[in-house]
């Protein structure tokens, strides 16, 4: 059963919006105002590991994916998916071995699945006046597989 959430008016510094599509713009059009635009150039970083180092030999271990999965927080919200973090934790036995097989897969054609690169942005409210941050909701599937990937590029890092 997949639940919906339901957020009062935005009052704004100027304005108090209502209707739920015009609060999607309004927070829309916010955020595109304080963010900045990608135009698609990569600054200059010195490198910081050695020449034959790299990704390609992140391993996803059951042990692996189970320590990352035992970490999840279980009471984040559901994802894209409708799959919770707790749900998640609950079947970490079951999952462990078919995500270390699917996850060693995509490293191997090195995709994933697109639906993985898609997120719910929801607004949080934060202390003072129309002060909202985005918040994006993405697959637990996914973050478990960059959480891994994050700990071997921690650990090529500090080398």
């Amino acid at each position: 059963m997949r639940t919906t959430r339901t957020y009062g008016p935005y009052d704004g510094p100027y304005l108090r919006v209502v209707r739920i599509g015009l609060k999607a713009e309004v927070f829309n059009s916010y955020f595109n105002s304080v963010n900045v635009n990608d135009d698609g150039t990569l600054p200059d970083f010195p490198h910081r590991v050695k020449a034959n180092v790299n990704l390609d030999a992140v391993e996803f271990t059951m042990e692996k994916i189970r320590k990352v999965i035992k970490k999840l927080k279980p009471k984040l919200t559901r994802e894209p998916e409708g799959f919770s973090p707790y749900l998640v934790k609950q079947l970490i036995t079951a999952l462990s071995g078919s995500l270390s097989l699917l996850f060693s897969s995509f490293l191997t054609v090195g995709r994933i699945l697109s639906y993985w690169k898609n997120a719910i942005i929801t607004p949080i409210y934060k202390k003072g006046p129309a002060n909202y941050r985005p918040v994006s909701l993405t697959s637990v599937c996914g973050k478990v597989m960059e959480r891994v990937i994050a700990r071997r590029r921690d650990r090529l890092l500090t080398c």
